[in-house]
């Protein structure tokens, strides 16, 4: 069993916050411009595009770094004081707090924004920006050797 030590929260953090905006921004951007020919609205030009995908980035982003900070830290902190700190235990625990979040969101709001099939690409989301924070904030531990033998 591999041994892990936490040496950059913060900068891990703040990479699987990035990383979240950025893949949840990319995936509004693909609505938006694939449900336009659908719902009648004419099709957005590049500039439009642009101009939502850095909005929505920058919205997403803030969203991830607030619910990392509230809900994603403490759930790390009781897996990590109990010795799961593996890149599989980040990634399991990304996912289900991305999708109960998701779905949480859905039953409580008036209108259905995600629902299934964005709630499982958000739970993907969320199985990478955990991936990511441990490879970031992590160093695997190095085994203490035992001192060579002096040459005979």
């Amino acid at each position: 069993m591999t041994n892990y030590v936490l040496e950059r929260p913060i900068l891990g953090t703040a990479a699987g916050s990035i990383l979240g905006g950025l893949l949840t921004s990319a995936w509004l951007t693909f609505r938006l411009w694939a449900a336009s020919p659908v719902s009648g609205r004419p099709q957005p030009d590049a500039t439009q595009l642009a101009n939502w995908g850095l909005l929505s980035f920058v919205m997403a982003t803030i969203v991830f770094m607030i619910g990392l900070l509230f809900i994603g830290v403490p759930a790390w902190k009781a897996l990590h004081s109990r010795g799961f700190r593996g890149p599989w235990m980040a990634t399991s625990l990304g996912a289900a707090l991305s999708y109960g979040t998701t779905v949480v969101y859905d039953l409580t709001s008036h209108h259905v924004v995600f629902y299934e099939l964005g709630a499982v690409l958000l739970a993907l989301a969320g199985a990478i920006v955990g991936w990511t924070i441990q490879r970031v904030a992590y160093a695997r531990a190095d085994p203490i050797k035992p001192p060579s033998a002096p040459p005979a």
